[in-house]
């Protein structure tokens, strides 16, 4: 599989399902997932936390399969922009991104979208007091 042919296909793991995009392009779910995984693995060892000018993120949680369990996306909320990924998903998940940011950095994030678990809300509360906080309606808590 090509970069790009992964890149495209984590792209469109943010909108479906490994089974859907399986029947649309041909591949196996396996191989959709291990894709998706080895993007997410690249985008965050690829560069630092570019936090100028963004103003509202997303928090949320993806599966990487068995072996890896879960990790945290942070999100640019107008870009789409991968910012952060860290194994896990709770609270303690976040503590490294929150702690790389400036005190102006997280002034300037008014909004953060997230489900509606208390594990990100738990560090938001902490880290970022003063954001609106938006709970994403397609969550299945």
């Amino acid at each position: 599989m090509t970069l790009r042919l992964m890149g495209y296909i984590s792209r469109l793991m943010q909108e479906t399902s490994a089974r859907l995009l399986s029947g649309i392009l041909r591949l196996s779910q396996s191989s959709i997932l291990r894709a998706d995984k080895y993007i997410l693995e690249l985008t965050n060892k690829a560069r630092p936390i570019n936090m100028n000018g963004r103003h509202g993120l997303i928090i949320d949680e993806k599966f990487l399969g068995r072996d890896k369990k879960f990790v945290t996306c942070v999100i640019d909320a107008y870009t789409g922009e991968i910012l952060w990924l860290k194994e896990g998903k709770s609270a303690d998940s976040l503590e490294e991104f929150f702690s790389e940011l400036t005190l102006e950095q997280k002034e300037d994030i008014e909004v953060v979208s997230i489900d509606r678990g208390n594990a990100y809300l738990k560090a938001l509360r902490q880290h970022l007091p003063h954001v609106n906080v938006s709970f994403d309606p397609f969550s299945h808590c």
